[in-house]
């Protein structure tokens, strides 16, 4: 199988490719760092978290690049999920002697 030349290309395809996912991981998490108006991190997860992988299937060689935080999609989407306990800030606006007024 060494001297599959077929086989040569797709691994030398798969170091290109491993090198643009590299780059782009690269971009990636630098974009995160600066992005304007405000950086998009409070706990640097999501940065560490972007990944790139190079696989091969029955179709081709495919290039992922992605994330493994389960947040991420919110992040990248624009919009944060609403997972804010009340019990905290009702405690807050007690503490504050606010009105609290629930128009639900």
């Amino acid at each position: 199988m060494a001297d599959d030349p077929w086989r040569e290309i797709i691994e030398m395809l798969k170091i290109r490719l491993e090198d643009i996912g590299n780059t782009l991981e690269a971009k990636i998490t630098n974009k995160i760092k600066n992005y304007e108006p405000y950086p998009i991190t409070n706990t640097g997860q999501f940065q560490q978290s972007i990944f790139t992988n190079v696989r091969e299937d029955k179709d081709g060689l495919i290039l992922e690049i992605g994330s493994s935080v389960p947040y991420a999609k919110y992040i990248l989407g624009g919009k944060a999920p609403s997972w804010t306990p009340l019990a905290p800030l009702e405690a807050w606006v007690d503490r504050k002697k606010l009105n609290w007024t629930d128009k639900s």
